[in-house]
């Protein structure tokens, strides 16, 4: 059984965020618009790295990276960086407007996603930032 995890750095044009998530994937999945290719849809990417601590640079990330890498038993695919082509503040805006965006898919087409419902009205509000 995979376990499908790993530490994922978010290097955005003024920023790094780390994280340990499972299904990263997922980051390139939109609610109203289906698999976005490699495209990072804003709300995934607020779900996995918002409220997190940052840091303006690159090897600290890495240091705190494997600070976390040595503390699991597992961690199948490793630390990955995955690149950003904008300043996390464009990012949280673009987050907030593909919320409502999401929301009114799911309202639209009557799927349940509740808690999905609430991190994307978390996010349009401001809260995950």
């Amino acid at each position: 059984m995979s376990v499908d995890n790993g530490i994922y750095i978010l290097a955005a044009k003024d920023q790094y965020r780390v994280a340990c998530a499972q299904g990263i994937d997922q980051i390139y999945w939109s609610f109203s618009e289906g698999y976005c290719g490699g495209r990072v849809v804003p709300t995934r990417a607020m779900e996995v790295w918002g409220n997190l601590p940052h840091t303006h640079d690159a090897k600290t990330a890495i240091r705190v990276a494997e600070r976390f890498r040595r503390k699991m038993d597992i961690c199948e695919s490793g630390i990955c960086i995955i690149p950003l082509e904008t300043t996390w503040r464009t990012l949280v805006r673009e987050a907030k407007d593909y919320a409502e965006q999401e929301l009114c898919y799911l309202e639209e087409n009557d799927w349940g996603f509740e808690v999905n419902r609430k991190l994307l009205w978390e996010i349009q509000c401001g809260r995950i930032h």
